[in-house]
């Protein structure tokens, strides 16, 4: 919340690339973190030394919310947490517990289903989403409710966010609903999107439709502001993978256009 609830996306992905490599570190083990979520993820800045942060007039806020990804992000460490749902699972194997955050669950464990490594992914698509936006992409009252609306898959961008056709690529192949459609561990580790070491090449020059005099008025109440405001949001379906494909060739079409 200190830099207004979600991040530019140079910056969201910068903290994605780290995370994924602290991820692999646990894939080696072929352990499955079955957790993931942003409170699990902490912030080291190596450059804050301990006579500054422990200097009762050092105000954290203001150093979170100023800090410069573009000239400081080699003074980030992100570490994941909390391995306590964690399990070792073979490629091959498949675990059926089901253990997590609700809101970030892949569709086969909330469904109570067996389920492998694609699990993680699903979840490292949720926790972007939370990154780009500042809330989940699937919110309910109650589990039942919750599998309802990720069965009908339908989840929003609203336009005054300024995305990148690759980036909702990338959101797109972690979310969807059936596991054998779902990129594996491995095509996660080596996509696309998270090949470039550049803060500047973050993103490409392609976007999805966006609209900065749209006001970032959502963030108190997101699901509600996304009701009604359908038609200023950018639609995906976890469950239908066309979806993306309209906007993709939608958005080219505009970029032609202009």
């Amino acid at each position: 919340m200190d830099r207004g609830g979600f991040l530019c996306e140079g910056e969201a992905r910068m903290i994605l690339k780290q995370i994924i490599l602290g991820l692999a570190a646990l894939k080696q083990k072929t352990v499955m973190h079955r957790d993931l979520k942003l409170p699990n993820i902490m912030l080291h800045f190596s450059a804050l030394r301990p006579e500054v942060w422990t200097d009762p007039n050092h105000k954290m806020k203001d150093f979170r919310k100023n800090f410069d990804f573009s000239s400081d992000f080699k003074h980030l460490k992100c570490k994941i947490a909390d391995l306590g749902f964690a399990r070792k699972c073979e490629e091959d194997d498949l675990a059926q517990t089901g253990c997590g955050t609700p809101l970030l669950m892949a569709p086969e464990v909330l469904m109570g289903k067996k389920y492998d490594h694609k699990a993680d992914v699903w979840s490292i698509g949720c926790l972007y989403y939370e990154l780009l936006t500042g809330f989940k992409p699937f919110t309910a009252q109650d589990r039942p409710q919750l599998r309802d609306y990720v069965q009908k898959g339908d989840y929003a961008l609203p336009k005054s966010l300024k995305i990148s056709l690759a980036g909702c690529k990338f959101i797109d192949d972690c979310l969807r609903y059936n596991p054998n459609d779902r990129i594996s561990w491995q095509e996660l580790q080596n996509h696309v999107y998270l090949e470039s070491d550049l803060y500047e090449q973050t993103v490409d020059d392609f976007y999805v439709p966006h609209d900065p005099q749209i006001a970032h008025n959502f963030v108190q109440n997101p699901y509600y502001w996304i009701n009604k405001n359908k038609s200023n949001c950018n639609w995906l379906n976890c469950a239908n993978p066309q979806v993306f494909e309209k906007l993709y060739e939608d958005s080219l079409k505009i970029f032609m256009m202009n």
